[in-house]
């Protein structure tokens, strides 16, 4: 449907007699499926590049099927970039379903290409979303929100111990 699309890793990927076997079966999905000009591998980049990414993307994807917490996810929200992600682990504490992040159950690939199509076909949701995530962001790690958490989660802790 997005023929002008573009897929933008950040990191590093093993090249030549170093390649492994995932990054192999990648290359070759990518040759076989002609998307050498849609899939821009960046390497490894500095905050600034790093910032510049998430403010141009149309949204962001995390698709992992195990993830402790996201730290790409958490900083694609608070920037405002659109974001689609598993719903697992950490993740799923990262925003609200339909308010500020999209989520999709884990491995499931077809609704989470239906949740990408819905961002970038919808100006309005792609803008919902952001707007949304950068708000719910920022309340969730105002400091003294945090400060108050802590200072409940020790004295829950302290009391239990008495």
């Amino acid at each position: 449907y997005y023929p002008e699309v573009q897929l933008r890793l950040a990191g590093t990927i093993q090249t030549g007699l170093r390649t492994g076997g995932y990054a192999k079966l990648l290359f070759g999905y990518i040759e076989k499926y002609k998307l050498s000009k849609n899939i821009v591998f960046l390497g490894n980049l500095e905050t600034a590049a790093l910032i510049h990414e998430y403010q141009n993307a149309s949204l962001l994807v995390n698709p992992s099927s195990i993830e402790s917490y996201s730290l790409v996810v958490a900083e694609a929200m608070y920037i405002g970039t659109p974001t689609v992600a598993s719903f697992v682990g950490g993740m799923a504490n990262l925003g609200i379903d339909n308010e500020n992040i999209l989520y999709f159950p884990k491995e499931d690939y077809i609704t989470c290409a239906n949740r990408i199509t819905s961002v970038l076909s919808s100006v309005e949701l792609s803008t919902y979303l952001s707007v949304s995530s950068i708000r719910y962001s920022q309340e969730r790690c105002d400091k003294i929100n945090i400060v108050s958490t802590q200072y409940e989660i020790y004295s829950d802790v302290i009391k239990g111990c008495k």
